[in-house]
């Protein structure tokens, strides 16, 4: 997949520039297969090595942008791999926005019984 420059992109600024900004406003999973040796080192306590690979998956619920995830692997993801990342991404959305609804509705009772 190709990736454009961030620098050409208008992305909100509670995003951050490069891959997650552009997953974050393209609401698509972004796999880089070409990793630059500068980009990300993956470190260990027996060394350290460039990925082979990234995805950066963004978590949505009902077609917003709650969250973006990047993986790197020292192996190519399987389609196997980009489909159990992207269930996983689409199961943390909707936690996340059940956590959103019930701490909102906490807020609510405790504003209710303080009135």
């Amino acid at each position: 997949m190709p990736i454009r420059s961030a620098s050409t992109l208008a992305i909100s600024s509670v995003w951050v520039r490069g891959l997650v900004g552009q997953c974050a406003l393209e609401k698509q999973q972004i796999v880089l297969t070409e990793v630059p040796t500068d980009y990300i080192r993956i470190r260990s306590g027996l060394g350290e090595a460039t990925p082979l690979n990234i995805v950066v998956l963004p978590v949505l619920y009902e077609d917003q942008v709650t969250a973006v995830l990047e993986f790197a692997s020292l192996q190519q993801f399987s389609q196997m791999h980009l489909t159990l990342l992207n269930q996983v991404a689409q199961n943390i959305g909707v936690v996340l926005s059940s956590i959103a609804s019930n701490t909102l509705t906490a807020q609510l009772v405790k504003n209710n019984l303080n009135c």
